[in-house]
């Protein structure tokens, strides 16, 4: 017995010796990108310039830890205790030789003008070694669609995958906003597609395309619209809905679409938009390859000189939007939603157990889920932007808090009408009778028969009318696919 104690005792000091040096006494298991550090205290630990972006972090201790250079984007931060921590975190660039096979999982708006063969021309034109690209892009999939897709679940099946993209029904994410199964549709295939993704390319990194707005004569006469008031309505809705689920599976969002918002703004732009008002033209899809390019390989756009169809004055204007969209959306190496203020990690089910909050602006910064117990919040500007003085010294019931309540108008080029009635009649009869025998010194009987009708007619009366119009331009399934790249 004091045999098998021993030796206990020895496995457990050697496993102790040869945890990695940065976890405190904690078993910290590295598994390719997926590093797995949950719960590990790495309090005062020098993280200085590591590659834990997809980490899981959660529930870890990062109090006084250096992240100077640290890349932690798409890491799960959630229950993390911090304070004291020192260094700017930096989203690290990726070696293109790291990037072998990249897989575009979409519909049209992937397909049309063939946006893979446009990023593979990129990436050859820059000088980089160009990845070999798969493509399953079947016109108005879903990502619900693509769970039942064979062709999707083959090439997530084939895996080995470095990097894989995920694009959504142009307007789903636009009805989420304002439909709960629209919106449950997108976040749980969303998370079902990342799971088997990375079940079976576990070291993938996986990219949300967000897409665009319709152009504006998609609203002309002043037709409601259940994708938005506007383009603009319609375009924060798509980059709210893509950031939740970007942020929910520790992935990327590239922001195409925010590349289109702003180029709509300069003087004389060029078209984007097909003539339906809703598919790219090449030079919506050139610019779309551009930000890719720049998002996938975590680098400042660099020149590029093929411009495919464009003229070389319309494709230096697409360059340049794409590099004022990266830059106002640079990644600072944290996950999105994610904000580093004196020395606190702040975001979604962060710990900030005893955290002193004081003269800080959390204004827009998401703290839902967060372990706030014991917080000074003296002079605090509250994540809705109240003072902290003014609601009895805390912010925690100061939080914004949205619960979207609308009805969405689906779409078709047709106008129904339907009206539904119906008729329901219940009449429920019950007889009881109940007999009772006692004994010996005498008997009585009892007999109860109580009868009960109830007669409830109900009637209602619906009249629903759905009016939408769309146009939708379907491509062929283009499934390991060998581009061209010229």
């Amino acid at each position: 017995m004091h045999q098998r104690a021993l030796l206990l005792l020895l496995i457990c000091i050697t496993v102790v010796t040869i945890t990695p040096s940065y976890a405190a006494g904690v078993d910290c298991t590295a598994r390719g990108m997926q590093v797995d550090l949950h719960g590990c205290n790495l309090s005062g630990a020098d993280l200085h310039g590591r590659n834990l972006s997809g980490a899981n972090l959660s529930g870890a201790v990062l109090t006084g830890a250096n992240l100077a250079d640290t890349d932690l984007q798409n890491a799960n931060l959630a229950g993390v205790m911090s304070g004291g921590i020192t260094g700017l975190p930096q989203a690290l660039a990726i070696p293109p030789a790291n990037i072998k096979r990249v897989l575009f999982i979409g519909n049209s708006y992937t397909g049309v003008n063939n946006l893979p063969a446009i990023f593979g021309s990129i990436v050859k034109n820059i000088g980089n070694p160009v990845p070999v690209i798969t493509a399953v892009t079947p016109g108005g999939q879903t990502f619900k669609g693509h769970l039942g897709y064979a062709a999707t679940q083959a090439a997530i099946n084939a895996g080995n995958w470095d990097v894989v993209v995920l694009q959504n029904q142009s307007q789903e994410p636009a009805f989420a906003e304002i439909n709960a199964q629209s919106r449950t549709d997108m976040v749980q295939s969303a998370a079902e597609l990342c799971r088997r993704i990375r079940l079976k390319s576990p070291n993938a990194r996986i990219f949300f395309y967000e897409t665009w707005a319709r152009h504006p004569h998609y609203w002309s006469n002043n037709q409601p619209r259940s994708e938005g008031a506007s383009p603009h309505d319609m375009q924060a809705r798509l980059r709210k809905w893509y950031g939740v689920v970007a942020q929910a599976n520790h992935a990327t969002v590239v922001p195409v679409g925010d590349a289109w918002e702003y180029y709509a703004t300069t003087p004389n732009p060029t078209r984007l938009h097909a003539s339906d008002n809703s598919h790219p033209a090449f030079a919506g899809s050139y610019l779309a390859g551009l930000v890719f390019y720049a998002k996938i390989y975590g680098v400042t756009l660099p020149t590029i000189t093929w411009n495919g169809s464009l003229s070389a004055s319309v494709a230096q204007q697409m360059q340049t939007t794409a590099a004022h969209t990266l830059a106002a959306t640079a990644s600072n190496g944290l996950p999105p939603g994610w904000y580093l203020r004196n020395g606190y990690l702040l975001g979604p089910g962060a710990n900030l157990t005893g955290a002193n909050l004081s003269n800080m602006d959390l204004a827009g910064i998401d703290l839902s889920g967060a372990i706030l117990s014991n917080v000074t919040w003296s002079n605090t500007i509250c994540p809705d932007g109240s003072n902290s003085d003014s609601h009895a010294g805390s912010c925690q019931q100061a939080f914004a808090t949205q619960t979207p309540t609308a009805t969405a108008t689906a779409t078709a080029t047709a106008t129904r009408t339907s009206t539904a009635t119906a008729t329901a009649s219940r009449t429920r009869t019950a007889t009881r009778t109940r007999t009772s025998t006692r004994t010996p010194t005498n008997t009585r009987t009892q007999t109860s028969t109580p009868t009960a009708s109830r007669t409830r007619t109900q009637t209602n009366t619906r009249t629903a009318t759905r009016t939408a119009t769309a146009s939708r331009t379907r491509t062929a399934t283009r499934t390991a696919t060998a581009y061209p790249y010229p």
